[in-house]
């Protein structure tokens, strides 16, 4: 059994004991989780963006690297060592290894 503070639709506390002014919840539910109209919890939108781990380096070049078909579109007009040059901008922005 878990139980939780909840005030304005937040919880503030878990308690693994009854205790007066909590109320019975999942085991999914966690402090500054947000009761939902539907009965539900979740973490405010603002919260995830705060504690979600940080891109690493992969994520990050992927998001900025062109297209596959942009990529193949340098290599068909401007040949290999052009098509390096662009990579190259982003793998150098982001690199494997940080010293």
């Amino acid at each position: 059994m878990k139980y939780a503070l909840i005030e304005n639709n937040i919880v503030k506390q878990i308690s693994y004991q009854e205790e007066e002014n909590y109320v019975k919840v999942d085991d999914i539910v966690f402090a500054d989780m947000v009761k939902q109209s539907d009965g539900s919890y979740d973490y405010t939108d603002e919260y995830k963006t705060i504690h979600q781990p940080a891109d690493t380096y992969v994520e990050k070049r992927a998001k900025e690297y062109p297209s596959i078909v942009d990529q193949l579109d340098k290599i068909y007009h401007s040949g290999i060592d052009e098509w390096k040059k662009v990579i190259k901008i982003t793998k150098d922005k982001y690199p494997k290894w940080v010293i």
